[in-house]
């Protein structure tokens, strides 16, 4: 990236979520050639923009690291874009906001809410989820990540199914268990086939609140499959927005 003109302001965005790249894109386009916006490499190949730069993503394993880079670098606002489940990288941030004094604020997008007739239940873990299944599901379809499916210490009573988008490496454990690749893109009509000819009669997620990972959840709705849903952690301290648009006004008020 060249050289930016004087009295550029810089912005630092973490994720790779829906979020961050539609925030990435509409900062760029409200505030011109005025910030210059720092994101994480898969957003900035994505994105692509004379005013984008690469964040370093060792600086995000520390928040004392990030917030000296930060003072440094004269950054002058942090935005949280990430997974609504990546609690670590929120920490550091919320960290280096305290060590740095700069503002930071979070972009989440809003958890799902279910019709009140459905079939479905919180609960805080993959294995309080494991416990609650043999009460109404014995082939329940496992919705997670691969990080997250490692945390799994049991499964007596039921014989569960992983959702895989690519055949990765697993645990001696979880290789043992029935897995689905699913194909791309994703749509009710082939997610209702996958339930149908694996025989699940159960789902467990986590509450993202993505569109993509909804369409699953509208399958099992319609197939009427009982859902299990692992429910966020709490948020950080500070200003927090649903919206691109409240993100941007909050960026307008502090720049």
């Amino acid at each position: 990236m060249g050289q930016r003109p004087m009295g550029t302001k810089k912005v630092i965005i973490t994720g790779v979520t829906h979020e961050a790249n539609e925030l990435t894109r509409k900062i760029l386009q409200h505030f011109s050639s005025s910030v210059e916006v720092l994101v994480a490499d898969e957003v900035y190949s994505s994105v692509q923009h004379p005013s984008l730069g690469q964040l370093d993503s060792d600086l995000l394993m520390n928040g004392r690291n990030l917030a000296r880079y930060c003072q440094a670098e004269q950054v002058r606002l942090m935005i949280d874009a990430s997974d609504p489940f990546d609690e670590e990288i929120s920490e550091i941030l919320y960290s280096a906001g305290l060590f740095s004094e700069i503002q930071r604020c979070t972009l989440v997008c809003p958890p799902w809410v279910l019709p009140s007739n459905a079939r479905w239940l919180e609960v805080e873990t993959l294995n309080a989820a494991i416990d609650i299944l043999p009460r109404f599901s014995k082939r329940p379809l496992l919705s997670l990540p691969i990080n997250v499916l490692e945390g799994l210490s049991r499964t007596e009573g039921i014989d569960p199914v992983l959702a895989m988008d690519q055949d990765d490496a697993l645990t001696e454990q979880l290789a043992k268990l029935d897995k689905i690749i699913l194909p791309r893109p994703y749509t009710p009509e082939t997610e209702i086939e996958q339930f149908t000819t694996h025989e699940i009669d159960g789902l467990v997620c986590r509450n993202e609140g993505s569109e993509d990972a909804l369409v699953r959840v509208v399958a099992a709705l319609t197939l009427k499959i009982p859902i299990v849903m692992i429910s966020r952690p709490p948020l950080v301290p500070g200003p927090a927005y649903n919206s691109i648009d409240g993100c941007l006004a909050w960026m307008e008020s502090q720049l």
